[in-house]
């Protein structure tokens, strides 16, 4: 199982958030860095990932879409049995 950590103290802004999670989720050069294509990619995994969210709360102070990302791993994750999150 492949674990990914995403912690809100290391990520500087909007781009920069983007940027990690491409290389995080190995994703294409076609990826459209936005939350509908953050869903596209995700609901197509075909490998067990976990995904960790870390410091969450700093995270929305650098990233104005922290709750919508948050609810779009929930609804990926309730669609997508190889795709679980959590947040601490």
């Amino acid at each position: 199982m492949k674990k990914i950590v995403i912690n809100g103290v290391l990520i500087k802004n909007e781009k920069h958030f983007y940027k990690i999670l491409k290389a995080k989720f190995s994703l294409t050069d076609e990826f459209g860095c936005n939350l509908d294509a953050l869903y596209d990619e995700l609901s197509t995994v075909s490998e067990k990932i976990t995904v960790v969210i870390k410091n969450s709360e700093i995270l929305k102070n650098k990233f104005l879409q922290t709750q919508e990302f948050l609810e779009l791993l929930n609804d990926v994750s309730s669609q997508n049995d190889f795709l679980k999150f959590q947040v601490c």
